[in-house]
């Protein structure tokens, strides 16, 4: 069980989806080793952002952040007309 003893109104610590558009890319360095490619995902309402490792040992997740962009990115408009058709949905 978790409390939320204060709250900043203007946090970054939690989330709200305006766009059904996700990615996700792991770096080592600045080597990328992984990446979500695009995600399209209506039901995201927003909530909080965490790294979550089941039944691994000694992994150290270190200098972890994120970020949420104000504008469209590039990779996006190949993905505009399912947007579209998943929120009349």
């Amino acid at each position: 069980m978790m409390t939320t003893l204060t709250r900043e109104p203007l946090s970054l610590s939690h989330w709200l989806c305006r766009m059904p558009f996700c990615r996700l890319k792991l770096y080592e360095g600045h080597v990328l080793v992984a990446d979500s490619g695009v995600v399209i995902d209506t039901t995201m309402r927003g909530g909080r952002l965490g790294v979550f490792c089941f039944s691994q040992e000694n992994i150290i997740w270190s200098n972890l952040g994120y970020r949420c962009n104000d504008t469209v990115p590039d990779d996006f408009s190949a993905y505009r007309k399912q947007v579209q058709m998943d929120l009349q949905v």
